[in-house]
């Protein structure tokens, strides 16, 4: 129906507990009106393992697909919503050796700080671990334009150091089966605090937005009306300050 994907291990993303965001979707453009199978939203697991006890700490995350609504950069009715509680896995703990300093990072403009954790099978360096949460729905029937939202409480304990993964609408991982319907622009929910939709990586930075706020839509272009910030997929590629989205692939029943 639609999807955004074709991910590497660790991209950029959204930190739900790092801005004050307590929702993030996108409105989009299905292949077609059908009926609701799967929803899968990739995230990536920041939170340190402990040392002792279980390798994973569960988390309750909510999907939910709403109508749009009738008015610009808002949601109407609920289509579907599914809660599901996922075991989540830590990332391992970081190499101060191996992920130094000098190090190069896989973010462009960032430097290693010996708090990553080196991946020898790549050889690379990663803050987080990404994990494929997938929510299966019964069998309901969407109309062809939908916003979904992924929520999660990311106030206290590992989980405030659980992202949503960013793809892109117009490079490698971009929208591959349906279409955004405003590309540069993402829907986004503030919870109450000081932060709200910043943080100094968060591709949407809208510092001007202080305290709760609706699931509604945002600009994420660069500039005094819009919550972007420059960034690049690579040393080479172009910015694209306008061209995240969520990392998420909705698929219809197959029955």
């Amino acid at each position: 129906m639609a999807g955004h994907w074709n991910l590497p291990h660790e991209w950029w993303g959204l930190s739900f507990g790092g801005t004050n965001a307590t929702q993030l979707g996108d409105k989009v453009n299905l292949a077609s009106s059908s009926r609701l199978g799967s929803a899968t939203v990739m995230l990536n697991s920041q939170a340190v393992y402990p040392g002792t006890g279980s390798m994973t700490f569960p988390v309750p995350i909510i999907f939910t697909f709403y109508k749009p609504g009738t008015t610009g950069g808002s949601v109407g009715a609920v289509l579907a919503t599914q809660t599901k509680t996922f075991n989540v896995p830590y990332r391992p703990a970081g190499d101060p050796i191996a992920c130094a300093a000098s190090t190069n990072s896989i973010f462009t403009g960032y430097s290693n700080t010996g708090t990553q954790w080196f991946d020898p099978a790549t050889g690379s360096c990663y803050y987080g671990v990404v994990y494929a949460a997938t929510f299966t729905f019964g069998d309901s029937k969407l109309p062809t334009t939908v916003v979904y939202g992924v929520s999660h409480d990311a106030t206290s304990g590992p989980a405030s150091s659980l992202n949503v993964q960013f793809s892109t609408e117009s490079a490698a991982g971009a929208v591959t089966v349906g279409s955004d319907t405003d590309p540069g622009n993402l829907f986004v929910q503030a919870g109450p605090g000081s932060n709200a939709l910043g943080g100094a990586t968060g591709q949407i930075t809208c510092s001007t937005v202080v305290g709760s706020t609706p699931f509604q839509e945002y600009n994420t272009a660069v500039g005094a009306t819009g919550c972007g910030t420059d960034t690049q997929q690579s040393p080479t590629a172009p910015y694209e300050p306008i061209a995240f989205v969520p990392a998420v692939e909705i698929d219809s029943n197959s029955k």
